[in-house]
């Protein structure tokens, strides 16, 4: 009973839980090897002839025991000119980016917009998008730690290129 209600009292002090029953700090998780479990969705869009790629983030899910969709990529350089003018605003991309957008910056747009409609479809509160080059680090826990107190309708971006699409 009474370690009842020091687990009880240590949720309620939005402690995290790890995989091994053990409720924690998310950097004595990592710290001790254990990894948090949270019920976060992650997507990860991936190109279907990348599939180094989506090895390489496979092994990244499973080491940190992440819950991983893999959604296809739209391969940019396939978009006729008809698709691209039916999503894409040339004017728009000039005003705002200063430049006109390539087809491969066109198609990772719509891989984003298929899982923000997903989201949509199937009613998920919370969800972390990754494209396939992303690393994941032992910080990542402290990011999930704060996600999980976002309110259900914020909407976060973060993230750096140097890759030209």
């Amino acid at each position: 009973k009474e370690n009842d209600d020091r687990l009880q009292e240590s949720i309620n002090e939005n402690k995290t839980w790890c995989n091994y029953g053990l409720v924690v700090s998310s950097n004595e998780c990592i710290l001790k090897g254990w990894y948090m479990a949270f019920d976060i969705p992650i997507f990860i869009i991936n190109l279907k002839q990348d599939v180094d790629k989506k090895e390489h983030m496979k092994s990244l899910c499973s080491k940190y025991k992440l819950n991983c969709n893999f959604i296809e990529a739209v391969y940019g350089k396939d978009l006729d000119d008809q698709e691209i003018a039916n999503v894409y605003d040339e004017n728009e991309a000039l005003r705002v980016f200063k430049r006109s957008l390539t087809k491969g910056e066109i198609g990772c747009a719509l891989s984003h917009l298929s899982i923000y409609q997903k989201i949509v479809d199937q009613n998920i509160e919370k969800a972390i998008i990754f494209e396939d080059d992303v690393e994941i680090n032992d910080g990542f826990f402290d990011v999930i730690e704060s996600i999980e107190k976002f309110p259900n309708d914020w909407i976060g971006f973060a993230g750096i290129s140097s890759e030209n699409y």
